[in-house]
């Protein structure tokens, strides 16, 4: 199963994999791209929030479409990326497949990185307001 959020106040896709999780990668794709696009339209960019605490196993064909997904972000708008890895095995593989790439963070719960993607925001409002004249 998985859950898939668009908010475009908060400029994020957020999107949660659990249990068995044997959807389509056409559709899970799909359903992400449109996310990141309507987001991007708007702000010119999106950040990601991803949970996969909760995955029973995670299949080489499951990392492959999270590398395509990786790949995909950071050439379409992406800002930055917390990541919440059910496991350190899980989060190599994501850091592998990553390409060790700055943009995406890792956190031990989904809280936590939705915690570091507020803060992210408000340093970024901050320091916009500073620098208006």
């Amino acid at each position: 199963m998985y859950t898939m959020e668009t908010d475009i106040r908060k400029q994020r896709v957020k999107a949660a994999f659990f249990g068995d999780y044997s959807q389509s990668r056409d559709e899970v794709h799909e359903r992400f791209f449109d996310a990141a696009n309507r987001i991007k339209r708007v702000h010119g960019f999106f950040d990601v929030l991803v949970g996969m605490h909760d995955l029973h196993t995670v299949t080489q064909d499951r990392v492959d479409s999270t590398q395509t997904l990786m790949h995909w972000c950071v050439q379409n708008g992406m800002r930055r990326c917390a990541v919440s890895a059910g496991s350190a095995v899980q989060e190599m593989q994501l850091k592998r497949v990553s390409g060790q790439n700055e943009r995406f963070h890792y956190f031990p719960t989904l809280e936590a990185g939705e915690a570091w993607l507020d803060r992210q925001n408000a340093l970024e409002a901050v320091s916009q307001e500073a620098d208006s004249p």
